[in-house]
Formats: structure tokens, sequence, C-alpha cells
């Protein structure tokens, strides 16, 4: 193999390899969409929280003010 044969081979792979890190983090991102998190911020609070634990925290309050 000549060494222009080799110095194309050394890019292909490299581009190659480029490639397959990129389809990676791709392949990551798109399963990290299939399971979403979707978090609130409530506008007393420095902290996230999931939208599960707000709907709780708002049905606790609802409950309370229905039994006043």
């Amino acid at each position: 193999m000549t060494q222009e044969n080799q110095s194309t081979t050394q890019k292909f792979n490299e581009q190659l390899q480029e490639l397959l890190k990129r389809l990676t983090m791709v392949e990551q991102r798109v399963s990290n969409l299939e399971n979403p998190r979707l978090m609130y911020k409530p506008p007393s609070s420095q902290n996230y929280q999931t939208i599960a634990e707000t709907l709780d925290e708002l049905y606790k309050a609802v409950e309370e003010l229905r039994n006043e």
C-alpha cells in the first residue's frame, strides 16, 4: 500500500470514528427523549421538582380547601 493510500485510509478511519461518536451521542439523546423528565420550578423555590410532585402538592392543597 502506498503512503498516499495509507494516509487516505487513516483519514477515513478518523472520520469514521468521529461519526460513530456522534451517532452514539444522537442515540443517547433520542433515548432520553423517549422517557422525558418534565420538571417545574415553583416561583418561590430555587429547586426543580417533577411534575408529579407538583400535581401531588396541588391535589393536597385543593383537598385541604375542600375540607375547610
